[in-house]
């Protein structure tokens, strides 16, 4: 939705356009190979993303073109995607650039809480609902960067997800620090199990491979393009 009123000023317009554009999709990350595949991630520690009482949980350009900067760095040290963390003194794990970030703690699927700083992501719902059909526990709670770190150097954090509607579920391979140093996430040789297994049962369901128990598919008929 863009604002189409002709004006030039600070203020809100009283005109807009809404629309869809749809297109082919082809793999979100290039080079991954078929399956849930693995990236490395870029923590970004001396920048945030959002604050709170900001628009950081709404789907809007702005929330993204702060981003970009640190991005293009990730990309050149071959990061795929860049986790940020919050305003606070302890620094909790936020979300991703693009998508939200998920984590598997001795069997238990762990992700930060909704909050005013996180898009409320749709496959973020999506797999937490999967996760407890299969009988995983789902815990909302949100890393400070200490827990991250000793968290997956200590092996109680075993996998890492990030999941949006482009990448749906992809696996977290390392992260990378800004000072150089790399924390392997398992043993950093691709997704997790339970990434993959999430990721199987999410495409099987949007391609029809699989049942939809929860009503999410929708039969678009009868479409007429002018």
């Amino acid at each position: 939705m863009i604002a189409t009123q002709p004006y030039l000023g600070v203020r809100s317009s009283s005109e807009f356009k809404f629309f869809v554009v749809t297109l082919p999709a082809g793999v979100y990350f290039p080079g991954l190979a078929s399956g849930a595949g693995a990236v490395d991630v870029l923590i970004s520690e001396s920048m945030v993303r959002a604050f709170p009482g900001g628009t950081g949980n709404v789907k809007t350009a702005a929330n993204y073109a702060i981003t970009l900067q640190v991005t293009s760095k990730a990309a050149a040290a071959g990061c795929g995607q860049v986790l940020f963390l919050d305003s606070s003194p302890d620094r909790r794990v936020e979300e991703l650039g693009g998508m939200n970030v998920m984590f598997v703690e001795e069997g238990s699927l762990v992700t930060p809480p909704l909050n005013d700083t996180i898009l409320a992501g749709v496959i973020r719902d999506s797999v937490l609902q999967l996760a407890k059909d299969q009988g995983l526990p789902v815990r909302e709670y949100a890393y400070t960067l200490k827990e991250l770190h000793e968290g997956l150097q200590t092996g109680k954090i075993t996998e890492a997800i990030a999941c949006g509607t482009a990448a749906v579920v992809t696996g977290i391979r390392r992260f990378h620090l800004e000072n150089g140093g790399t924390i392997p996430v398992g043993d950093a040789s691709g997704p997790g199990p339970i990434t993959s297994a999430l990721f199987e049962n999410l495409q099987g369901i949007q391609y029809g491979r699989l049942p939809d128990t929860h009503g999410w598919l929708m039969h678009v008929d009868g479409v007429h393009l002018d």
